[in-house]
């Protein structure tokens, strides 16, 4: 019988520890609403170049350093009651983010740098890592020491997703069952991106007209090599970070935005920004610069169906003063309430 592709589903365990698979569990980690799910093995492969007589390869290569890449897409959707974490909040913890709860308000995630922190099988202090399975109809592939970036795509009158990227340790593929699913995901009605209340350097929205917002984490993901492990890998760590965003409001004139967009590139204007996915408590997400410095880096004109528009780099930074831990990854925030 032909393997449908349709028929795949993400199951997702924290670790008890980095290094050991974690088998996840049918009833409380198959919780996923997900699209486009991508397992890429991505072995380093060592050609053996001898020379001779003829140019015919020589012998076969050498594989080592199995890693893998998961890829998959979810809808921006919160739990349905503020204060408590939707399923896809493994995720985002597993890209270096910590939580703060307030009980029936909100849960907030700010980055952290995990390697700092000692290990947490929960991921609230935002150092974990994800055993990974992703079941294909019949076959299943998984990954474990999985460590993750994501990018979030909005467009007005459409809904919001967020693509995520895991790096981990290849662990094998087998003939499987499909796993008997669990019945808690959530099923709330994603919110249209719109009423967004989108802004930037003081400007109100309305003088915003946007059309879309992308965000890009940029977590680097960097394979930890030990020799003394079985696969020449210990885990994947998040090494770096550069945020970025990028936003396509209408072109103004300057009575509108005081400074243009050009003009803020070129001063090397800096500021906040915030953009709001959904208006309903439960099922609503705040993006925002806590340091308010977010930054112009890159303008380029465009064409809306025949309407001037400019699409916006930002860069996010956080102060210069690194020894205020409270203020040191205040780059970024992203409030669930």
């Amino acid at each position: 019988m032909p393997r449908l592709k349709k028929r795949t589903v993400i199951a997702a365990a924290f670790q008890a520890a980095e290094g050991t698979f974690t088998n996840p569990a049918d009833a409380t980690d198959t919780l996923f609403l997900v699209q486009d799910v991508v397992f890429k093995a991505e072995p380093t492969i060592i050609v053996r170049d001898f020379i001779g007589q003829s140019f015919a390869a020589k012998g076969p290569a050498a594989n080592t350093n199995k890693l893998a890449r998961i890829t998959f897409r979810t809808e921006i959707m919160g739990s349905g009651a503020a204060g408590t974490e939707p399923k896809w909040s493994r995720f985002i913890k597993a890209c270096g983010f910590k939580t703060t709860t307030v009980a029936s308000v909100s849960n907030t995630y700010n980055p952290t740098v995990p390697s700092s922190l000692a290990y947490d099988n929960t991921g609230a202090n935002g150092n974990t890592v994800l055993s990974i399975e992703v079941h294909e109809d019949g076959l299943v592939r998984s990954a474990r020491d999985c460590r993750g970036t994501f990018r979030i795509t909005g467009e007005a009158g459409s809904l919001a997703y967020i693509d995520w990227e895991f790096m981990g340790i290849y662990n094998g593929e087998a003939d499987a069952a499909y796993p008997v699913l669990s019945t808690g995901f959530d099923n709330q009605q994603p919110p249209i991106f719109e009423s967004a209340s989108a802004a930037w350097h003081g400007l109100s929205a309305s003088v915003i007209l946007l059309r879309t917002w992308n965000f890009d984490l940029g977590n680097v993901l960097s394979p930890r090599f030990d020799a003394n492990a079985s696969t020449g890998l210990r885990s994947v760590l998040i090494t770096d970070r550069k945020s970025t965003a990028t936003v396509d409001p209408e072109t103004p004139l300057l009575a509108e935005w005081t400074i243009g967009s050009v003009g803020r590139l070129i001063a090397g204007t800096v500021g906040a920004f915030a953009v709001t996915v959904g208006g309903i408590a439960g099922n609503r997400l705040a993006f925002s610069s806590p340091s308010a410095l977010a930054q112009v880096t890159d303008v380029s004109e465009g064409d809306r169906d025949s309407i001037r528009a400019d699409t916006l780099t930002f860069a996010f930074n956080a102060p210069m003063n690194e020894s205020d831990a409270s203020t040191a990854d205040d780059d970024i925030q992203l409030s669930l309430t």
